[in-house]
């Protein structure tokens, strides 16, 4: 790697890895979250819709009996 051991008060640790997992980690919550907001904008506009355009029940009859 190319962090050398860092060596805190009472930690050591290699700081690129804990940045790899962080934004690894960070990446993750983002695309959860993305994926959420996806969802909760497509409720929205379903509906949205059928506010705007309800669908009719329109009776069917059958004009050649």
């Amino acid at each position: 790697m190319k962090d050398a051991i860092k060596e805190g008060s009472t930690i050591t640790y290699i700081s690129s890895y804990v940045d790899k997992v962080f934004r690894s980690m960070e990446r993750q919550a983002l695309h959860m979250e993305n994926n959420r907001q996806k969802a909760l904008r497509k409720k929205r506009e379903e509906e949205s819709r059928k506010l705007i355009n309800p669908v009719k029940e329109v009776p069917f009859y059958n004009l050649l009996e």
